[in-house]
């Protein structure tokens, strides 16, 4: 090889100086000598993204004192991206000239929850991180103060699933595309105390703790298979449900008011099976919901409602009788918040899901 002849690349694609460009949009929709400048044209009449509330309405929230927020995904555009916004009460939801606080963000909301402290929820994202926010302080004065107190990348892939740990402890616990389940500490700042990294072999789909102890959470996965965790042991996990036919998509593990304290999962293929923890692996009662599969299985004493990738609800009692289904949406419904309080005649809920629905059901 001749090194005499190299090539200086560096300056082979140096801009030249009779490089020229036009220098606005308009000037260069209209230029014919400029065929390869699509990104700067891009640049050049992308207009900035509104603050509104995107259309697929993906979670909603509210704490102790009713204060809900809804957090929406944009999946139109170039770029993928999400929003929150929050209200005083739930009456006045969608409400523009009542909205409380609102952010948009550069990647998608996967999973949200108020904590304890009804001023602090938290946040997973599509990028692996865990974000702690603040809704109001008193250093700030009055009135309410969206700000992040903490935010922390530390899955690998996306978080897929979250839920609170109850008791004294400021935890919660979080699950990931890549398996990995991850418990944090969110008292004064946010930190993770705890790793499973090859907790499922598959995407982690669902958590749930067990509200009468604090040690204890069940995982659900697309590895067809469930996990109960118990975090006081070497081992902390043992089977719950594995070797099933389908990969298990949502988990709901019940207070003993509710069910007993029995597990909940729903799996791909649109059945909830409920499973005592004293004996693994056997339902002990099964029931097909849905053609499609399990997306959500929410409690409200004893009576509980399933969402899947439907516009249906179809709501139960403890007996596993169908009380009550109706189609209000288009679209997928994608959660719910119950009214509390609520008697055995009477029960009433807000169903949430896509095209910006919510709407009110009582049955």
């Amino acid at each position: 090889m001749d090194y005499h002849k190299r090539l200086d690349i560096a300056e082979m694609f140096q801009e030249p100086p009779e490089y020229k460009p036009p220098g606005t949009a308009e000037q260069l929709a209209c230029s014919v000598d400029y065929p390869n400048l699509n990104s700067q044209q891009y640049r050049m009449t992308r207009k900035p993204s509104p603050n509104i509330l995107h259309p697929c309405l993906e979670h909603a929230a509210r704490n102790a004192n009713g204060q809900v927020i809804l957090a929406g995904s944009d999946y139109m555009g170039r770029r993928w991206g999400s929003s929150f916004f929050g209200w005083e009460n739930i009456d006045d939801v969608l409400n523009d000239a009542k909205i409380s606080f609102k952010r948009q963000c550069r990647y998608c909301i996967t999973a949200m929850q108020f904590t304890k402290d009804p001023n602090l929820f938290v946040i997973g994202t599509d990028k692996g991180s865990v974000e702690l926010w603040s809704t109001r302080n008193e250093a700030r004065g009055e009135g309410y103060s969206l700000y992040l107190v903490d935010g922390q990348s530390e899955h690998i892939e996306g978080v897929s699933a979250m839920d609170l740990i109850e008791g004294g402890e400021s935890k919660l616990v979080t699950g990931s595309h890549d398996g990995c389940l991850k418990v944090w500490n969110y008292a004064a700042d946010l930190h993770s105390v705890k790793t499973m990294t090859m907790a499922h072999t598959d995407a982690i789909t669902g958590l749930s703790t067990n509200r009468a102890d604090d040690s204890m959470f069940a995982s659900s996965s697309l590895d067809h298979s469930a996990l109960m965790w118990d975090l006081r042991k070497p081992r902390p996990a043992s089977s719950l449900f594995e070797g099933h036919k389908f990969g298990f998509t949502t988990v709901y593990w019940t207070t003993k008011e509710e069910a007993n304290q029995v597990v909940a999962l729903g799996d791909e293929a649109g059945n909830v099976h409920f499973i005592d923890i004293r004996q693994p692996d056997v339902p002990t009662h099964s029931v097909k919901v849905f053609n499609k599969k399990i997306h959500k299985i929410s409690f409200n004493g004893t009576q509980f409602v399933v969402l899947g990738d439907t516009n249906q609800a179809r709501f139960y009692d403890e007996n596993l009788a169908l009380l009550h289904e109706c189609t209000p949406a288009t679209n997928y419904l994608r959660d719910v918040l119950w009214e509390t309080g609520e008697t055995k005649e009477k029960s009433t809920c807000w169903l949430v899901g896509w095209d910006t629905f919510i709407h009110k059901v009582e049955y």
